[in-house]
């Protein structure tokens, strides 16, 4: 039994050490979206974050009614809400074709 052991911790270890490493959790830094990583397919709406900018979205009802509809429409499209702290929401939405899973952040600048 030894050896069976051995062999499936060997091959355990094998696979582990060629399976990606998860990219780091997605959160605020220093009170802003995190920059762009370099690839294609980010965006972002901070100034000087690097990547393709977007402008940010509007805000026209007051900041908490805003902030919690948007939360709504996020899960309404299919998304999954993964983590609110306070002006900080970050969801994810599975790609269909693929099974790619896209992180999508959001962060309310209560003094724009």
């Amino acid at each position: 039994m030894d050896i069976i052991n051995e062999f499936l911790g060997a091959v355990t270890n094998t696979v582990s050490a060629l399976w990606p490493t998860p990219e780091e959790t997605p959160r605020l830094v220093d009170g802003r979206l995190r920059p762009c990583p370099g690839t294609p397919n980010c965006l972002c709406s901070e100034e000087g974050s690097g990547g393709d900018h977007v402008e940010p979205l509007a805000c026209l009802d007051e900041p908490e009614a805003a902030w919690h509809r948007l939360q709504q429409v996020v899960s309404s499209m299919g998304g999954k809400i993964e983590r609110t702290e306070g002006d900080y929401v970050w969801a994810t939405f599975m790609v269909p074709v693929f099974g790619f899973v896209d992180d999508v952040e959001f962060r309310l600048d209560r003094k724009a």
